[in-house]
């Protein structure tokens, strides 16, 4: 029980990032392209590019197969919501 709590106070959630940031997510989780996310909130891509960053640093993964990876199997199995 208690290695479980420790690991569970660690994991980071989306809860912390920015309201863009967590409707970045919820398109990329969606399927969208940096280019339809870019397109759906009014951004330049070159902006949307910057927030993916940012979200692959936050959860410390190198790759968009990596972020979707970490989120579908410890946020959305844990039921937490993106937005």
């Amino acid at each position: 029980m208690i290695a479980r709590a420790l690991v569970s106070a660690t994991e980071l959630s989306p809860v912390e990032l920015s309201p863009r940031l967590r409707q970045t997510l919820a398109y990329l989780l969606e399927g969208a392209s940096e280019k339809q996310v870019a397109d759906r909130l009014g951004l330049s891509h070159a902006t949307t590019h910057q927030y993916v960053t940012q979200l692959y640093r936050h959860f410390g993964v190198g790759s968009r197969a990596q972020l979707m990876a970490y989120v579908l199997k410890r946020i959305v199995g844990g039921n937490v919501r993106v937005i």
